[in-house]
This record gives structure tokens, sequence and C-alpha cells, in this order.
């Protein structure tokens, strides 16, 4: 499916909620895979997580 298929179906958070209301994304990585955690990281971003710790 092309993404223009279904931007409309997920939600989009408004201007005015929380970090705390859109979720939360604990990252666990080593210290050797550092670029997986920017991908990682730049994921968790993209579909609109509030809150990344990393570990």
């Amino acid at each position: 499916m092309a993404p223009i298929m279904w931007v409309n179906a997920l939600p989009r958070p408004g201007a005015a909620s929380h970090k705390y209301h859109r979720g939360y994304c604990p990252i666990l990585v080593a210290p050797s895979l550092m670029e997986a955690l920017r991908l990682a990281v730049t994921a968790a971003n993209r579909v609109g997580e509030g809150l990344v710790t990393v570990l």
C-alpha cells in the first residue's frame, strides 16, 4: 500500500496534547550499537511516541 492511502487512518496528535498521552518507548541498546539506537529513536519519533528513554 502506498503511504498516501493510509496516512489519514493514523491519528494525529493535537498541538495541545502532552508527551505522556502519546506513548512511551524504552530502548535498551549496547554501546557498540549506536547506529541502531539512532534508527530506533528516529522510528519512534516518526510514529509519534511522546517519550523515548535510552537504557
